[in-house]
C-alpha cells in the first residue's frame, strides 16, 4: 500500500544504481542496461541544457523515471521536438498515473524550451507500451521508420563504376563549415547550429567512428551523421540511428550518397552493430525509395508523437 502522494523531479547520478534496477523490473529486460544508463547520465552531465531526465519518488525511492532529449533537425525536422527515449515505472507502483506524471513533467520543461512535440518509437507487438501512450495522448506521427540489417547492405555505385573510387573518410571537427553550406543548399535553411552539436557529438564519441564525409579534389561533397544507440526504446541489442545524409547540389548523381552508406555499413561491422536505422516523411516518396533501393525495409517499430500545449 502506497500512503505518500509520489514526487516528481530531476534524476541525477546518485540515482544510477536505482535506475538500473528499476529499468530491469519495468522493461523486463533479459539482463540490466548499465552501460547505457551510464552512458545516457554522462551525456546529460556534458550538455545539460539539451538532455531531460525526470524521476518520480515515493518518499526516498525511486520509482520511475523517464529519459529524452531535445531533437531540431534530425530526419528533416524544422522544429525543436522532445524526444522520449526510454521511460520506466517499478511494477510495485503502478497503477498511480507515474507515467503520466514523468511525461507531463517533460513535456513542460521541453515547452520552456520551445519544443512543441513529443516524439517516440514503439514496436507495433508492444501491446502494453502502445496503450500506455495510446492512452497519453500520443498517435502515429507522419513518418515511417525504416531499417538496414548492415549485413544485407545492397550497396551498388548508381553509375557503376567501384565505390572505392569515391574518397569517404571520417567527420572531423573543421568539417562543420563544409557541411552546413551543403545542408542550407539542400534545405534552404541556416541550421549551423544543429550541425555543429551533431559534429561535436560525433568527433567527442571517438569509440564509435561512424560519422563520415565524402571528399572531391579536397573538398567535402556529401555528409552522413549518425550514432550508435546502445538502448533507446528499451531495446537491448545496439543500433546505429542515420540522422541526416546529405550530397552536394550537382553530385547527387556521382554515387556519394551509397558510398557514405558503404562505409558508415562497414564501420558498423567492425562495432558488431547489426542494424542501421532512420525515419522518412510519409510523403517523400523519393527518399523513401531512394533508401529502399539500398535494402532499407519498413521497421516493425512505430514513431508516435504528440503534440505539447502552447
Amino acid at each position: 500500500m502506497h500512503d505518500n502522494k509520489p514526487t516528481f523531479g530531476a534524476l541525477t547520478g546518485v540515482d544510477f544504481e536505482a535506475a538500473v534496477a528499476l529499468d530491469a523490473r519495468a522493461n523486463a529486460v533479459a539482463r540490466p542496461r548499465p552501460q547505457y544508463l551510464r552512458k545516457r547520465l554522462d551525456a546529460a552531465l556534458r550538455d545539460p541544457k539539451r538532455h531531460l531526465q525526470v524521476a518520480a519518488r515515493d518518499g526516498e525511492r525511486l520509482v520511475g523515471f523517464a529519459l529524452a532529449r531535445l531533437q531540431d533537425g534530425e530526419f528533416g525536422a524544422q522544429d525543436v521536438r522532445v524526444l522520449l527515449e526510454t521511460v520506466a515505472v517499478d511494477p510495485a507502483a503502478g497503477r498511480r498515473g507515474l507515467g503520466r506524471g514523468l511525461l507531463s513533467l517533460l513535456a513542460e520543461i521541453g515547452k520552456h524550451k520551445g519544443a512543441t512535440t513529443i516524439a517516440t518509437q514503439v514496436r507495433w507487438d508492444e501491446t502494453a507500451m502502445a496503450g500506455f501512450f495510446a492512452r497519453a495522448g500520443f498517435a502515429l506521427a507522419p513518418r515511417q521508420v525504416l531499417e538496414l540489417p548492415v549485413a544485407a547492405a545492397n550497396l551498388e555505385a548508381e553509375d557503376h563504376e567501384p565505390l572505392s573510387l569515391r574518397a569517404v573518410r571520417v567527420l572531423r571537427a573543421d568539417d562543420v563549415d563544409a557541411i552546413a553550406r551543403i545542408d542550407a543548399q539542400r534545405t534552404g535553411q541556416d541550421r549551423r547550429g544543429y550541425v555543429a552539436r551533431k559534429v561535436d557529438q560525433a568527433v567527442r564519441d571517438s569509440a564509435m567512428l561512424v560519422s563520415q564525409v565524402a571528399v572531391e579534389d579536397g573538398a567535402v561533397v556529401g555528409f552522413a551523421l549518425a550514432s550508435v544507440d546502445h538502448g533507446d526504446y528499451g531495446r537491448m541489442a545496439p543500433a546505429a540511428v542515420l540522422h541526416t545524409l546529405g550530397v552536394q547540389p550537382g553530385h547527387a548523381e556521382k554515387g556519394y550518397g551509397t558510398a557514405l552508406l558503404a562505409q558508415l555499413t562497414h564501420n558498423l561491422k567492425g562495432l558488431l552493430v547489426d542494424c542501421l536505422r532512420t525515419e522518412v516523411v510519409m510523403d517523400d516518396f523519393a527518399l523513401a525509395s531512394w533508401f529502399a533501393a539500398r535494402g532499407f525495409t519498413t521497421s516493425q517499430a512505430l514513431a508516435l508523437e504528440r503534440p505539447i500545449a502552447a
